[in-house]
């Protein structure tokens, strides 16, 4: 449920998540650091901790481990460990999870969790500009088709003017 939580809180892509270690989450400046080894487009970009976020970080306990340990291991369980956790084995619980909640249609995935969060986050009023710095994206353009692509926004109000 954690791992989902950073991917909906974060946006943070799923194989990202799995290469988290501790050391990466900075609570005191309210931010993820993501190696640029993990991130999709190569980049060193923080990832903002929103409120809901650090309430799933707090309660995860993480001080009782060495800060060099990776969020989700490899041990049963996903606790923090010296091993990262598979994305194929998120994979596979997730998709458990969905066939269990009668949800296993083909279109939800863990990129799910994301899309979702993005959507919500544009819907409770969150700057578009805060979007895209979430997202790492290199521009709002960017930003603006990713979230076109979801259908969150219009294409015919992007092009308006007044």
């Amino acid at each position: 449920w954690e791992f989902a939580q950073f991917i909906f809180y974060g946006f943070i892509r799923p194989v990202e998540v799995t290469r988290l270690k501790i050391e990466h989450i900075r609570l005191d400046k309210r931010v993820i650091l993501v190696s640029p080894t993990d991130a999709k487009n190569g980049e060193f970009k923080p990832v903002e901790i929103t409120k809901s976020l650090r309430e799933v970080i707090e309660k995860m306990d993480l001080d009782r481990f060495p800060s060099h340990y990776y969020l989700f291991s490899g041990k049963k369980g996903w606790p923090p460990g010296e091993m990262y956790l598979w994305r194929n084995r998120v994979s596979e619980a997730h998709k458990i999870v969905l066939q269990n909640l009668g949800l296993d249609n083909g279109i939800y995935d863990l990129y799910s969790h994301k899309h979702t969060g993005n959507e919500m986050a544009l819907e409770a009023g969150m700057d578009v500009y805060w979007i895209m710095r979430q997202n790492r994206h290199s521009s709002l353009d960017q930003t603006q088709i990713y979230l076109r692509g979801l259908g969150v926004i219009k294409k015919e109000a992007q092009e308006r003017d007044w």
